[in-house]
């Protein structure tokens, strides 16, 4: 854990079950690697490049994604509380009973926001009532329309 892995290139990497709380993998490239039920809290995944990735299962509280490519990555049932997502490029990733309690997907006042979303990926999300993600000026990236967060719940 705590790990300096700026900019490594770990592409195709088995990390699944690894223990990253708090590693900096900014700028890393990632692409088709197993991450999946990994710990990643607090992990610096800044503009890291997680395309095809496989996340499922991983618990990211608080990890800083943003500005990373998740085009094509799997997030089935990955934890994001507090996750910063603004800038990522979620084009085809699978959100399918993610957490997404308190996630942030814009920097409404910079102007960032994540890219390549639609509104049938939130669908398939889940997040707690009391802190649901943070969408604002976030388009769907077929229609245009701005996405809504329509409440589907995760267990508390």
């Amino acid at each position: 854990s705590h790990a300096n892995l700026f900019l490594a290139s770990l592409s195709g990497a088995d990390l699944s079950d690894a223990f990253l709380t708090g590693t900096d993998l900014s700028g890393a490239r990632l692409m088709k690697a197993n991450l999946s039920n990994g710990e990643l809290i607090r992990a610096n995944l800044r503009k890291a490049v997680l395309l095809s990735a496989d996340l499922s299962g991983a618990f990211l509280l608080q990890a800083d994604v943003s500005g990373a490519q998740l085009a094509h990555a799997n997030l089935v049932g990955t934890k994001l509380p507090g996750a910063k997502l603004y800038g990522a490029n979620l084009f085809l990733t699978e959100l399918r009973g993610a957490d997404l309690t308190g996630a942030v997907f814009s920097e409404t006042g910079k102007g960032v926001m994540a890219t390549g979303l639609v509104q049938e990926q939130i669908d398939e999300a889940k997040a707690s009532p009391h802190d649901p993600p943070t969408l604002t000026g976030v388009d769907d990236y077929s229609s245009g329309e701005p996405l809504v967060w329509r409440g589907k719940q995760s267990k508390e």
